[in-house]
């Protein structure tokens, strides 16, 4: 009988469990650069894009839903972004979904299909009705 040894591959992660959802306050804002700029803002001019996504959006202000570890790491971020849509005379509150992001070492634990669920708790109401998204192909 041929004894073999599991050989792990070399893209395993530890899977990290200890996360948690909040919404973004102001005092996040140097963390959430730090986490941009490791990841799909490297490279980037991080206080511009910043700037312009988060604080001068012509749409109003983003709310920011984040997943933290218990370090209060940010390990991921989904942005709900403020519109309104008019039908028939009347004006509709809506959300849309936006700019989602994992750390890798979180990924494949159901941070953003937490979000998305939190994110649609927290704002559909009577009077904030819609909620869209343009999802890619990894959602």
């Amino acid at each position: 009988m041929v004894e073999t040894k599991h050989q792990p591959e070399r893209t395993t992660r530890l899977r990290k469990t200890d996360w948690s959802l909040r919404l973004g306050v102001p005092e996040d804002e140097s963390k959430l650069k730090a986490f941009l700029a490791g990841s799909i803002w490297a490279g980037s001019d991080v206080d511009q894009l910043y700037r312009w996504k988060f604080k001068e959006n012509p749409f109003g202000e983003v709310t920011m839903l984040l997943a933290v570890n218990s370090l209060e790491e940010i390990v991921g971020l989904y942005c709900y972004m403020p519109w309104q849509f008019c039908f028939e005379g009347r004006v509709f509150n809506a959300t849309q979904m936006v700019d989602a992001f994992t750390a890798v070492d979180y990924r494949g634990q159901g941070i953003v299909d937490s979000q998305i669920q939190a994110g649609l708790a927290h704002f559909y109401s009577r009077d904030h009705p819609i909620s869209f998204a343009f999802p890619n192909e990894n959602m």
